[in-house]
């Protein structure tokens, strides 16, 4: 079997919780989300594509993974500092409670929000302003990862198939049609995900995704053929 190394595909199943209390966070496993409540009919449930060295995961995650093989389980404890940060007393802000009425919400001690870009809790609430921590929710907590190695992928063709599949979650793309020209992929997705309202923008990412990660192409072509059946429906 392969040894996981800098650059390797890797699919991942993991549970990510704080250690304080063990509480989940995260997880590729629906019934495990489903017993923590965090399941959402919006997520698809599935072991997850990292590209070793790319951090879509924590560094240490991905340091402890290197030399590992396909099947392995591995716990990995990533400290505050590598993960979310320590609290930063800065990101507590007052909020004039207008800004709250803009966004038609009264708000409530121990709620979230979001307020432009920005996620927080409401600490307190008086008649003019809201005291708000910006911090994020795992700020100052150190974690732990649970993982288990379900496939390390060595074969080009799996590689670029993985890759799309990233950027459609959820979807069967196994009928895509994915040809290697010289230093051109050309791709034909299935015909159900073409008019998804978000599809130009998962093609691009995509292409950025070949060029980056692979390098041995210098095109990325997407295709689409209609039958005489397909523009009868």
């Amino acid at each position: 079997m392969l040894d996981i190394n800098e650059g390797s595909f890797v699919k991942i199943d993991y549970v990510a919780m704080k250690k304080t209390d063990r509480s989940v966070f995260k997880t590729t496993r629906e019934t495990i989300a489903k017993e923590n409540g965090l399941y959402s009919e919006f997520i698809s449930y599935e072991p997850e594509l990292i590209v070793i060295g790319k951090k879509w995961v924590p560094k240490q995650v991905e340091e402890k993974l290197i030399g590992a093989k396909q099947n392995d389980k591995v716990v990995i404890e990533v400290p505050f500092q590598h993960g979310f940060g320590q609290r930063d007393p800065s990101k507590i802000r007052l909020v004039p409670r207008r800004e709250f009425q803009k966004i038609q919400l009264n708000p409530q001690q121990g709620e979230w929000v979001t307020l432009g870009e920005q996620e927080g809790k409401i600490i307190s609430v008086s008649p003019g302003r809201v005291r708000v921590d910006f911090n994020h929710k795992l700020a100052g907590e150190d974690l732990i990862y649970e993982v288990e190695i379900k496939e390390v992928i060595n074969d080009e063709l799996h590689k670029i198939q993985s890759l799309i599949n990233r950027r459609l979650p959820g979807q069967n793309l196994a009928d895509s049609n994915i040809e290697l020209k010289g230093e051109k992929i050309i791709i034909e997705l299935p015909k159900r995900v073409l008019f998804f309202e978000y599809i130009q923008f998962a093609k691009k990412n995509i292409a950025r995704d070949l060029r980056n990660l692979i390098n041995l192409f210098e095109e990325v072509i997407f295709t689409e053929h209609f039958t005489e059946e397909d523009l009868e429906q």
